[in-house]
Order: C-alpha cells, then sequence, then structure tokens
C-alpha cells in the first residue's frame, strides 16, 4: 500500500492519495495554520459551528446521593492513607511494584 502525500505551502489544502489494489481515495486535509494561525493556537481547534441552546439555563440541583458517595470515598482514601505507616515492608513493596506497572501501561497506551 503507498501513500502519497502533496507538498504544500502554508494556507492551502493539503490532500493525500491513498492506493489500495484498484482503489484509489483522496482526502483533503485542512492546514492547521490556515484555521487557526491568526489566533496563535496550533495545536487546538476551536469549532466555530457550535452554538449554545438558547432560553435559560436550567437550575443547579445538589444530587445527595453522589454528595454522600463522593464524601465516603474520599473519607476511606484519608482512612487508607492513615494506614500506610503501620504497613508491612511487604506491602508497601508490592504496593510500589503495583503503581509502577500501572504507570508504565498508561505510558505504553499514549505511544
Amino acid at each position: 500500500m503507498k501513500s502519497l502525500a502533496a507538498l504544500t505551502t502554508v494556507g492551502t489544502v493539503t490532500s493525500r492519495v491513498t492506493r489500495n489494489g484498484d482503489a484509489v481515495t483522496e482526502k483533503d486535509f485542512l492546514n492547521h495554520e490556515e484555521l487557526a494561525g491568526d489566533r496563535g493556537m496550533i495545536d487546538d481547534i476551536f469549532d466555530e459551528t457550535y452554538r449554545e441552546k438558547e432560553g435559560p439555563k436550567p437550575p443547579m440541583r445538589y444530587v445527595w446521593r453522589n454528595i454522600i458517595l463522593m464524601s465516603l470515598l474520599h473519607l476511606g482514601a484519608v482512612f487508607g492513607l492513615m494506614l500506610i505507616p503501620s504497613a508491612k515492608i511487604q506491602t508497601l513493596a508490592w504496593v510500589d511494584s503495583e503503581v509502577k506497572c500501572q504507570l508504565l501501561s498508561c505510558h505504553c497506551e499514549a505511544l
């Protein structure tokens, strides 16, 4: 499978022709500098077509179930932090290895 990318100057549309057997597909990609160069943004493009709904916003409501559950979650986290000094060295070594494995897997997924 071959891919040919057209080199263009700033402000033009970039097109890519992809050949897969006898089928030829052409895609046009807009240049980032053309869309957001005047705003100083390169890596993030604001959707100009987005419009908020007309009329008043709905009133803010407290969801007590969520408040109680999040409070219990945070209390459990504080309790767990208080237990760290009384943990065995083997437990702390296991936690350290698990954290390193999770960080490594998150890093590998990002690649």
